[in-house]
């Protein structure tokens, strides 16, 4: 699940290069709520791969 967030931004990343703004915001949008079903591990960290804020971070720069 940690991989599609992942793919989700990448290809929210690629739509922004084409200035596709909705779209952008669309997917940004459904790897927040991937990612919100991501299990924690023992640590306390999302389990398995995860780059952090990351969609955070992709929407407050689409918004720019």
């Amino acid at each position: 699940m940690s991989a599609r967030v992942c793919l989700l931004i990448t290809a929210a990343h690629a739509a922004a290069s084409g200035g596709r703004r909705s779209t952008v915001l669309d997917l940004l949008q459904e790897a927040e709520e991937t990612a919100g079903r991501i299990p924690i591990a023992e640590s306390g960290k999302p389990a398995g791969l995860f780059l952090g804020d990351t969609g955070s971070t992709a929407r407050a720069t689409a918004h720019s």
